[in-house]
């Protein structure tokens, strides 16, 4: 739809990317919303400009289940000698970079098999088995992008508190390597049987995961010894996390009514839960399909609690028999998965969450709500966060939303998995509904937050209390009161009740999810969103509740507002813009840049991407953040803003980034009117392939050239710079703006002599193109120059920075060292003459006679040519045959070398008694011996060369060099 009616304007950035994944790629370009239809227009968007970014530096440690070290100052005895003989193919590597692109690259060149990155900046990977293996690592330990690698070891492979020396009956969940085959799964099924001994023992194998559960805790010693086995924890514990909410998220009460007329039309969402009342009135004509293949029983009768249908009828909801209960996306479809056992009320999900994920995605949905979680493992990343970030890296588009719980927040990181997961949704609950009795703008006082790596949970908050929703007819146990006065077909049933909790918020916050992907795709055609930029719109739109005080573990970045997410106004009613671009992909050490014309008033930005899955062995505390973007904003003054820098709910100047989350804001409430610098910068991990970022505010993007000078923009490739030699300039420059250039110039000057040694003309230059350009020079003075590169030297270029406006980039220098010779080797002839100018290569040649012969001698001189004593030292090269082209290899034969001195020798001011030495080289073939009995061994043919490199000790920049070459006829006959 292009026709809906805004009070703001929304512009879009989407980038092609290309993913492997069910993500549609869409081309670039930007919608603008007018009040009328026949203002609507569509603009070119600027592209974000590329900069470069310093990667962070290695902390060298790991962290093992003791604690950090580091691994090479130190050694833990982390394996024993039987692992080491009997080395079962995994191995643990840390990279020499924080860009662990490289190290990947040469394990699997190795014939690695990457399985699961490991903190800090290192990765386990499975390769050969057995002496083999062990080869392969002792040959790995020798790359330069390997800084440390070992056998990784068993006792990293279990979680310690299934370490307590009892034999007892255990839950566990035993992670897996990859790419395991289904034979090898049903094997590793019908083994672990072997040890089910109790009632309700059970086995399940599938994808990465085996689920057993009240197994013999023996078993644990057999599967340590497996390497297929990554890590054994205990098995998660589930359970549900126990018309208001529409109003509080700012839409109509009883239907969908402009500004934000959505409801969920084209929409499919999956709803993991306890059951379904499939006949209930509210619900019937929403569900597509109902399926039990990863739930525990066939059935998916709601017969319990009745939470499946509530949470279905927050999310779906059509009101009927009670216009107060319109859920948030009443026009959506609804694919069910049951988990819940219907005798016990418990619940139980077999199989893994990516193959759950999998089948929602194959039968078309893209959002999946998801109100439970495991209470036995609050705020840790489990082998499900890990299953659901996994799934969402290869499907970006596909949203999943998790409840963060209901064990409060006082006693820690409380958040339940799946909730810890970095790419998931995760939601609390704020108080206000129905029947709330707390304070109607706070979080519930019972919501879980925060995990044990201390990233920032729940991400949301959406209304939980009291929550008004659908009934289920068969179920025997709901908690909650009546809420409304229709009934069942019975005349009996409430057809509604009221419930609270972090559930009840996951239904809210998946409609809201469905809203805006159909704003998404109907306003802009952007038929597969990222997840990621959904989850971005949200939390960039959110409210702050009660005192400012965002982020918190209570409420995360705040509660779901829906008003202000897609119909964004300050609070003096000045209409606002929301800018999106995503899709781009990022390596490390680049940055790319936007520039933002803004107004004077509130200014919010979310920057949210999908990070690789994290690592389930590492300790709980080790970070799980792989591919670290960092969120800097620069005002028009200067002032720099670093993303999650916030004090009392607003952002501070800072420039201490953020290295654990995935999500990064900036909120400012009074931001200053001007051109705002706006950069993603990827400073560790891999390639990011996309990344969503969301601004709002007054504010329109900038289209602008900007040439930046970089790094190595101005370079001189010789190591010693003498006065008169010619040498070759090397210049580089970028323009890091969004539109081609004008026409321009550029200069090469010597500060020091005031002159300009070259300049060029230069045509047009494309965003995001490099410049080069050399000059060689002379230099005619001795001492210090400094040099400088100039671009756009008569400013015929409007650009965003340079001499004129903003931060001067166009400028680069280079200071460089201009010496006078100082040393000098003359070569002399055969019979000790010193050779004039025409005997200069003579004297450094020799021909060696292979049937008498297997040395050559040189004699030369080493003089100070310079004005002071100096201390020298002399070394000759290897000996190199010199092939066609003039190109060094080693020779066939063993060449030897040997010098008659070495030093340190003085030498005196040049003109003064002792100001030179002679020295002899000597070059001989070892592998020849013309004279040998029998059959004489001649030299081989060929030319032969070293190279006397003199250096003064003092100063190193003084050196001279010359090559003397040896030429071994061929014998003929």
């Amino acid at each position: 739809m292009m026709g809906r009616s805004r009070a703001r304007a929304m512009i879009l950035i989407i980038i092609v990317a290309s993913h492997t994944t069910a993500t549609a790629t869409a081309n670039s370009y930007a919608h603008l919303h007018e009040d009328d239809d026949a203002n609507s227009a569509y603009v070119t968007p600027p592209s974000p400009s590329m900069a470069s970014a310093d990667i962070l530096p290695p902390s060298n440690l790991i962290h093992g289940p003791y604690g950090a070290y580091d691994p090479l100052l130190n050694p833990q005895n982390t394996y024993s000698l039987i692992e080491s003989i009997e080395f079962d193919g995994l191995v643990i590597i840390q990279s020499t970079s924080t860009d662990l692109r490289d190290m990947i690259e040469v394990v699997t060149a190795a014939g690695g098999t990457f399985q699961d990155f490991y903190p800090d900046h290192a990765a386990i990977f499975s390769i050969i088995k057995g002496p083999e293996g062990i080869s392969t690592i002792e040959s790995l330990s020798m790359e330069q992008s390997v800084r440390w690698a070992e056998p990784f070891p068993i006792s990293w492979r279990i979680d310690p508190s299934l370490v307590d020396g009892k034999r007892s009956l255990l839950d566990i969940d035993v992670h897996l390597t990859r790419n395991i085959e289904s034979a090898e799964l049903k094997s590793m099924e019908e083994s672990l049987l072997q040890f089910t001994y109790a009632p309700g023992s059970d086995i399940k194998c599938e994808g990465r995961l085996c689920q057993a559960r009240s197994i013999d805790s023996l078993v644990i010693a057999r599967l340590l010894l497996d390497g297929r086995v990554m890590h054994i924890s205990e098995g998660a514990s589930i359970v549900p996390h126990d018309a208001d909410s529409r109003s509080i998220m700012g839409l109509s009460p009883i239907s969908s009514a402009p500004p934000l007329n959505y409801d969920g039309s084209g929409e499919i969402v999956s709803i993991t839960d306890t059951g379904i009342d499939e006949d209930h009135p509210s619900i019937e004509d929403n569900i597509r399909a109902v399926y039990n293949q990863f739930g525990p029983d066939n059935s998916a009768s709601d017969t319990n609690s009745g939470h499946g249908t509530h949470v279905t009828g927050i999310i779906v909801g059509n009101a009927s028999g009670d216009n107060q209960t319109l859920g948030i996306a009443p026009a959506a479809e609804v694919n069910f998965y049951q988990i819940e056992y219907d005798a016990s009320g418990l619940l139980a999900r077999w199989g893994t969450i990516y193959s759950m994920f999998s089948h929602s995605l194959n039968n078309q949905a893209r959002t999946h709500s998801n109100a439970w979680g495991s209470v036995n493992q609050p705020g840790e990343y489990t082998t499900d966060s890990n299953s659901a970030d996994s799934f969402i890296l290869d499907q970006p588009s596909y949203l999943a939303v998790f409840a963060s719980g209901d064990l409060g927040s006082t006693q820690g990181a409380t958040t339940t998995p799946p909730g810890t997961a970095k790419n998931v949704l995760t939601v609390g609950a704020s108080t206000q509904g129905s029947g709330s009795g707390q304070s109607p703008s706070s979080p519930w006082s019972n919501n879980s937050g925060g995990t044990l790596d201390g990233r920032i949970k729940p991400d949301l908050v959406a209304p939980g209390g009291e929550i008004c929703s659908a009934r289920a007819q068969e179920a025997t146990a709901v908690p909650g009161e009546s809420c409304s006065n229709a009934l069942h077909g019975d005349s009996t049933t409430p057809l509604y009740f009221s419930d609270s909790g972090s559930s009840m918020a996951t239904g809210a916050a998946t409609g809201a999810a469905l809203l805006v992907r159909q704003y998404l795709r109907e306003d802009f055609g952007i038929s597969e969103p990222d997840a990621s930029l959904v989850k971005a719109i949200l939390i960039n739109g959110a409210s702050d509740l009660g005192q400012p005080d965002i982020p918190n573990s209570n409420e995360g970045w705040g509660q779901i507002d829906l008003m202000r997410t897609l119909n964004p106004i300050s609070d003096d009613g000045t209409a606002l813009n929301t800018l999106m671009d995503y899709g781009h992909e990022l390596r490390p050490g680049e940055a790319l840049v936007q520039l933002v014309e803004i107004q004077q008033g509130p200014l919010d930005i979310t920057l949210s991407w999908t990070d690789p899955e994290g690592s389930v062995n590492a300790p709980d505390s080790a970070s799980r953040l792989i591919n670290d973007l960092n969120l800097v904003v620069t005002s028009p003054s200067g002032t720099q803003y670093a993303g999650n820098a916030f004090s009392q709910g607003f952002s501070i100047p800072s420039t201490t980034m953020d290295d654990l989350n995935n999500v990064e804001r900036l909120r400012l409430e009074d931001a200053e009117s001007g051109t705002w610098v706006v950069e993603v910068r990827s400073v560790a991990g891999i390639a990011q392939n996309g990344y969503s970022l969301v601004i709002t505010s007054d504010a329109q993007w900038v289209e602008h050239a900007d040439f930046t000078v970089l790094d190595d923009s101005l370079r001189i490739n010789d190591d010693v710079i003498f006065e008169g030699e010619q040498l070759l300039i090397q210049m580089k420059w970028r323009n890091q703006g969004n539109i081609l250039s004008e026409s321009y110039s550029v200069e090469i000057f010597d500060i020091t002599e005031q002159e300009s040694i070259a300049t060029n003309a230069r045509p047009r230059l494309s965003p995001g193109g490099t410049e080069t350009w050399a000059v060689q020079h002379a230099f005619q003075s001795v001492g210090t120059h400094l040099l400088e590169l100039r671009i756009d030297v008569d400013a015929d270029v409007v650009e965003s920075n340079d001499e004129i406006t903003g931060l001067n980039n166009n400028i680069a220098q280079l200071e460089i060292q201009v010496s006078k010779q100082g040393l000098e080797i003359i070569p002399l002839l055969q019979n000790g003459s010193v050779p004039d100018s025409g005997e200069i290569d003579s004297a450094s040649s020799r021909v060696l006679d292979p049937t008498s012969e297997v040395s050559s001698m040189f004699d030369f001189i080493v003089k100070n040519v310079g004005t002071s004593d100096v201390t020298i030292s002399l070394v000759a090269t290897p000996v190199k045959q010199v092939i066609d082209g003039g190109a060094l290899v080693n020779p066939d034969d063993e060449w030897a070398r040997a010098i008659s001195e070495s030093g340190p020798i003085e030498l005196a001011a040049s003109g003064q008694p002792n100001d030179n030495i002679t020295v002899t080289l000597t070059m001989t073939d070892e592998s020849a011996d013309p004279g040998a009995q029998g059959t004489p061994i001649f030299a081989v043919p060929g030319d032969f060369l070293s190279r006397v490199i003199v250096r003064d000790i003092q100063n190193p920049t003084v050196v001279n060099s010359r090559s003397f070459e040896v030429e071994v006829p061929r014998v003929e006959g």
